[in-house]
């Protein structure tokens, strides 16, 4: 992302956001931020999404080019968590491509948003992921394994962040009603250090400027969007 965001010199799709008080909590787009930052940026445009209006689903991860050994001593390098029979309090499932089927809990005491963060991290360093919706070990032979997370709420992600936790990338998947995409604003002015009132006054007008050129549309029906 940090070689793209250079390359293009533009953000595409800008991160979302929930406005929580004084402050906003990202809820897509960890990625580019974390890539912006890299980068030196002390600015970045996002898009303010209400909760009231977005729904919630949950990424799974399919775990190729490892093997199921190293995706066990992933889970068994948290010391908070600990593995035992299927049960709804897991915080995630692993299906081993051996037949293997593991339940995923915090130790008591620990916090279940706080451990998902290093068991992520943790196996990618070891694998390739893939992020689907159907938990279906079956349609993706080439997987050593596949991570299904329990379902999170709108409101588990806020008390998450009250709680001062960062949930890992690509778990929540947040479907928001009109997604600003391709935007394609350039990065020039975020390197300015121009004032944050200035960069406002920047965006606006290059929105009023897309509007009058007619380059701004809705597209109310599902579609697929195969060069993202």
């Amino acid at each position: 992302m940090v070689a793209r965001l250079k390359t293009d010199d533009c953000l595409g799709n800008p991160p979302v956001v929930f406005e929580l008080g004084d402050r906003y909590v990202l809820i897509d787009g960890a990625n580019r931020i974390s890539a912006l930052r890299a980068l030196g940026y002390q600015h970045a445009v996002v898009q303010v999404a209400s909760p009231a209006v977005v729904r919630l689903t949950t990424w799974h991860h399919v775990l190729t080019a490892t093997t199921p050994e190293r995706v066990l001593a992933a889970v068994d390098a948290v010391p908070e968590l600990q593995v035992h029979d299927i049960d709804l309090r897991a915080v995630c499932t692993v299906q081993l491509a051996d037949g293997r089927r593991l339940a995923v809990h915090p130790k008591p005491g620990a916090d279940r948003f706080a451990v998902l963060a290093p068991l992520v991290t943790g196996y990618l360093r070891h694998a390739v992921v893939r992020r689907v919706t159907e938990p279906d070990l079956a349609a993706h032979p080439d997987a050593a394994a596949l991570v299904a997370f329990v379902e999170l709420t709108v409101d588990d992600v806020l008390a998450a962040v009250r709680g001062g936790t960062l949930l890992p990338a690509g778990v929540t998947r947040f479907v928001i009603p009109g997604r600003v995409l391709a935007l394609n604003a350039p990065l020039a002015p975020l390197r300015s250090r121009q004032p944050a009132e200035a960069l406002e006054w920047w965006l606006a007008e290059l929105l009023s400027a897309r509007r009058t050129e007619g380059r701004i549309r809705h597209y109310p029906e599902a579609v697929f969007v195969l060069d993202d």
